[in-house]
């Protein structure tokens, strides 16, 4: 069975307590780069996948018999796809063992309780999405939004470096999906305890 086959019986049978979804593993898959090397001399290609905070994930291998049948672009690919099978399943593990822990999120720092400021902090910075349970408004949602530099500035020669910042997604008084960037967090949202990653 795939992921998704899973996940549909994991819900068709109402196992939606605490867990990992495929979505969280998605969110954090998608800050994953890979690094690839090609052993001098040799048919064989490796490939590293990196998380974004830098940590190592897992390594994919690829190889020919025949030196006559090598193609560096080809070798890549297939390292790559077996590094990123390596990274998804180390996601899975750890991703786990954060949850396993219980009410804290261990970190290079020290210990946030799940649901706290400080936790969806750590969370957005992984690339997740992060709300909180206790606000007004239908369908609200945070994340971090990381923009490419501009090409334009006021003198027209040199690039604007153009600075991450939080963005909210929320409701207009039309109804309609409206973004609002630039979101602070308020007093009451930064000593909150009920904040949750979404898929």
């Amino acid at each position: 069975m795939n992921e998704q086959e899973i996940e549909q019986e994991i819900q068709a049978k109402g196992l939606t307590a605490l867990r990992v979804t495929p979505g969280q593993i998605d969110a954090l898959m998608n800050g994953v780069g890979y690094h690839t090397h090609v052993v001098p001399g040799t048919t064989t290609t490796v490939a590293t996948a990196i998380a974004a905070n830098g940590f190592t994930l897992g390594t994919g291998v690829s190889a020919c018999a025949s030196l006559e049948n090598f193609d560096e672009d080809l070798g890549c690919k297939i390292a790559i796809q077996n590094a990123e099978k390596a990274a998804r399943d180390k996601l899975w593990e750890l991703e786990g063992w954060r949850l396993k822990v219980g009410d804290e999120f261990i970190c290079m720092v020290g210990v946030a309780p799940v649901g706290s400021f400080s936790w969806a902090l750590m969370r957005l910075q992984a690339g997740a999405k992060v709300a909180r349970r206790g606000w007004n408004g239908k369908g609200m949602w945070i994340r971090v939004n990381n923009p490419v530099s501009s090409p334009f500035s006021s003198d027209g020669n040199n690039e604007i470096e153009a600075l991450p910042f939080f963005e909210m997604y929320t409701v207009n008084g039309e109804g309609r999906r409206a973004m609002l960037s630039g979101w602070l967090a308020s007093q009451t949202d930064m000593l909150a305890n009920d904040w949750e990653e979404l898929e």
